[in-house]
């Protein structure tokens, strides 16, 4: 009887210890388990803290350049007895890589008395053909399409024209070789190349002066099929729907400006010197001034300003009556 007493107590003290044994084991794993599902929810939390750090950073980046539209009056200068004077350059975008999308007319306003920039103002006339950045003018539609007929340069991305006359001189369009389209012209007994001819002083001129009657297409005999209006980057607002940044691109324009208005030309023409490059930001820094504008064609319009300027020392200027 002892015996079996010893027995049923021994059995019942092991199944006690195997209870016992059992629930630390379930508890060391759960244990287990929320450490391990620990790093996984450090990890989430990690990332959505950079993910607000990037916005905020960001946020903070474009707050920083606070963009400045200076309302400048020349005429209420010159009525106020300044000596101002004014030239006129004409480009496109030249550097290496670069897509020309417009002919820049730049007219920049000065002040010889003070030897300042008092007022820029920049008008860019729509291409015809363009590789990138605002489309062309010569896109065409299906149904000028079928008023030209065979006399269309079709690429994969748009139609355009292959005849086309502006200010009096016909163009005519041929494939690049290079997947764009080249037009050219006879003008003083010399096929020149559109793009090369508005880039140029005289050929400058005569595109801006003959930009408000448009560009007539025509077919190969010379009929007119139809009239499309020569926009500017302004008219389509280039830039304003759609910008990486909220400086936009006519933002970046004004803060070129207040950079020439506040520091003057003392740069080097780009791409000679080291006096414009970018920052790491990827904004432009011109003489060691932090301009804020991050355009890629910033340096075009730098130069374009300074060959004004260059102009009016030496004296090829208009006087502001």
């Amino acid at each position: 009887m002892r015996k079996t007493i010893k027995k049923t107590v021994a059995i019942c003290l092991a199944l006690t210890m195997m209870a016992a044994l059992a629930g630390c084991s379930s508890e060391s794993s759960e244990t287990t388990a929320a450490a391990t599902e620990a790093p996984e929810t450090t990890a989430e939390a990690t990332e959505a803290e950079t993910e607000t750090t990037a916005e905020q950073t960001e946020a903070e980046t474009e707050a920083a350049v606070e963009i400045d539209y200076r309302d400048i009056d020349v005429d209420a200068l010159v009525a106020e007895g300044a000596n101002i004077v004014y030239a006129t350059t004409y480009g496109v975008y030249n550097m290496e890589g670069e897509s020309p999308d417009s002919s820049i007319k730049t007219d920049v306003y000065y002040d010889l008395d003070n030897e300042d920039v008092v007022y820029i103002e920049f008008e860019e006339a729509l291409l015809p053909y363009s590789a990138g950045g605002a489309s062309g003018w010569g896109v065409l539609d299906e149904d000028t399409v079928s008023a030209l007929g065979d006399d269309v340069i079709a690429l994969e991305s748009a139609t355009y024209p292959m005849y086309f006359e502006v200010g009096g001189v016909q163009w005519t369009g041929a494939e690049d070789g290079n997947g764009g389209i080249a037009y050219t012209a006879e003008i003083d007994g010399e096929e020149v190349d559109f793009l090369s001819y508005v880039s140029t002083a005289e050929g400058g001129a005569w595109y801006h002066d003959s930009m408000a009657d448009g560009a007539a297409l025509l077919t190969a005999d010379g009929e007119e099929a139809a009239t499309v209006e020569i926009g500017t980057k302004a008219s389509i607002n280039h830039g304003v729907d759609f910008w990486p940044s909220s400086i936009t691109f006519p933002g970046n324009l004004e803060l070129i400006k207040n950079y020439v208005y506040d520091n003057g030309v003392n740069y080097d023409y780009a791409p000679d010197g080291d006096d414009i490059a970018q920052n790491e930001d990827g904004q432009w820094v011109v003489a060691d001034v932090v301009t804020g504008a991050t355009l890629a064609g910033t340096p075009n319009y730098l130069n374009l300003v300074k060959e004004a300027v260059d102009e009016i020392a030496a004296g090829n200027y208009t006087t502001v009556e």
